[in-house]
């Protein structure tokens, strides 16, 4: 078995028959899917029934509801592939050539392999991402990679964007936190910490479908709170753990990310706001890590303006977006 194709499932009627209908018309065969069914309340559990039914590559995995992180473990401690590939059960791929074109690349035996994405609007259809892989090259020192990934803002945490060597998840444990609602990142930093060789695909494969209400879409008190958590942790590890170009690579990359979290916080009018107000101000020695360009601007913000000045900004600068 090459490829274990983990999807969990909850409430998505309406979009999973695309979701794994464009898995079984893959060229390349040699795959499992693993359809995690975490409680759904709709038909989604039949669905994933019938797809087990008419075809013997499809296994299906019922649950209480419990999160999409509980639901991907699940997948993963049953998965039997040499590689893991995640997706979610409201997207889809685009090309059959997709696992075809990962085995050739798989077939060098990295780690770690990213690919690009489109996102897909209803109204309008497929939009390419603006970011690009050429000219990166497979298996180079991670932080060389990493850097450049930042530099061209391509450096995504969504465990949907790569597959990964099931050996690598296995041996070292690492699973999804189940505890965050940000759960890939912290997921993305567990992988990254073994120094995996990282190949990459410059191509877009999978469609991202952006709806009103998912969970990418809503900013929640715990959306805030575990984002920020996260930015901790690993920030903290990495000035304590690595040194030299490796810790400035990793900052900056988290500096890309607390970009992010700004932007998220201005749009968030729930509780706690001074106090996550204060925690992500402190975060604030994030900005001499940048050499993104958007990390940049905000942090030339930050310099002339001060947080109080960037955060101002930023509210302006959404108002008018949106």
């Amino acid at each position: 078995m090459f490829f274990s194709v983990i999807i969990p499932v909850y409430n998505a009627q309406g979009y999973l028959p695309a979701c794994v209908d464009s898995v079984l018309q893959q060229e390349f065969a040699d795959f499992e899917v693993i359809l995690v069914d975490d409680g759904s309340t709709d038909q989604s559990g039949a669905l994933c029934d019938r797809y087990a039914m008419g075809d013997r590559r499809v296994n299906v995995l019922h649950k209480e509801n419990g999160g999409q992180s509980t639901a991907r473990n699940l997948g993963l401690r049953a998965a039997k592939g040499d590689y893991v590939v995640f997706l979610d059960s409201d997207d889809f791929i685009t090309t059959p050539r997709f696992f075809t074109d990962l085995h050739e690349k798989a077939e060098k035996a990295p780690d770690l392999i990213l690919y690009k994405y489109q996102k897909y609007f209803e109204d309008k259809g497929l939009l390419d991402c603006a970011f690009s892989f050429a000219g990166i090259p497979d298996f180079q020192k991670q932080e060389d990679t990493i850097l450049e990934l930042v530099k061209r803002d391509a450096f995504f945490c969504s465990a949907w964007s790569k597959s990964v060597k099931r050996s690598l998840l296995q041996e070292h444990r690492f699973y999804f936190d189940e505890t965050l609602s940000c759960e890939d990142m912290d997921w993305y930093y567990q992988v990254l910490s073994k120094g995996t060789r990282i190949a990459l695909l410059d191509q877009s494969y999978i469609a991202y479908r952006q709806r009103p209400g998912s969970v990418t879409a809503v900013v929640k008190e715990k959306t805030i709170g575990d984002f920020i958590r996260v930015l901790q942790t690993w920030s903290g590890r990495f000035q304590k753990e690595l040194t030299g170009e490796r810790q400035r690579v990793m900052l900056q990359s988290m500096t890309k990310l607390y970009c992010n979290l700004l932007v998220a916080f201005v749009r968030y009018q729930g509780e706690n706001r001074k106090e996550y107000r204060e925690k992500i101000k402190a975060l604030a020695f994030l900005f001499q890590y940048n050499e993104n360009a958007r990390a940049g601007k905000f942090a030339k913000i930050y310099r002339l303006a001060g947080f109080g000045g960037l955060l101002w900004f930023l509210k302006l600068a959404d108002r008018v977006r949106g």
